[in-house]
């Protein structure tokens, strides 16, 4: 019977000292978890995965479109701008990478930046329809009547046909007789 007594006493003494070691080994988990942030949130995975691919592949204007809306979803605006700003360099033909800069400007509230970036679009490339639209719209909510009737026009002279060219119409006919219309 002593005998096992002092088997059960050693048998409580290696449980509870497991039990010990088991306990302090989550609470590092839960202590490490707190100060170094735990897992990558599902933004933070897609800022990380666009970083990788710029890295190696830093001439692709794609690459650096996607890294600009990772950084946009993750709340990171000023370096979502700088990533659009990259991929217009590389393609400043390519109007969606242009368009991805001109919407990252408008969200952030910088309405005279859009503007810019678009007129800048319009002069290396006159024939873009769909930039003229946008920036005729961009103008006319920023007031630039002006600019707003020149952009239009350019629109309807290279997209006569298109599905928005009636309303564009009414648009520019509304602008001109001094209304002020909510653009199309």
């Amino acid at each position: 019977m002593l005998l096992d007594q002092k088997r059960t006493k050693r048998l409580v003494k290696v449980a509870a000292i497991l039990t010990s070691v088991a306990f302090a080994g989550v609470a590092l988990v839960i202590i490490a978890v707190i100060v170094f942030g735990g897992t990558t949130s599902a933004t933070g995975q897609q800022v990380s995965d666009a970083r990788a691919q710029v890295e190696e592949q830093p001439d692709n204007a794609a690459a650096w479109d996607r890294l600009a809306a990772a950084y946009q979803a993750d709340g990171q605006t000023e370096e979502a701008l700088q990533a659009a700003r990259r991929a217009v360099q590389l393609s400043p033909r390519e109007y969606i990478r242009t368009s991805t800069l001109v919407r990252l400007y408008v969200e952030s509230g910088r309405p005279d930046q859009a503007i810019a970036v678009l007129q800048q679009f319009t002069r290396r490339n006159p024939d873009d329809a769909t930039a003229f639209l946008q920036l005729g719209r961009l103008a006319q909510e920023d007031g630039r009547i002006p600019l707003a009737r020149l952009s239009y026009q350019a629109y309807l002279r290279l997209a006569p046909d298109d599905v928005n060219a009636d309303a564009v119409r009414q648009q520019l006919q509304m602008l001109e007789q001094g209304g002020a219309p909510i653009a199309p």
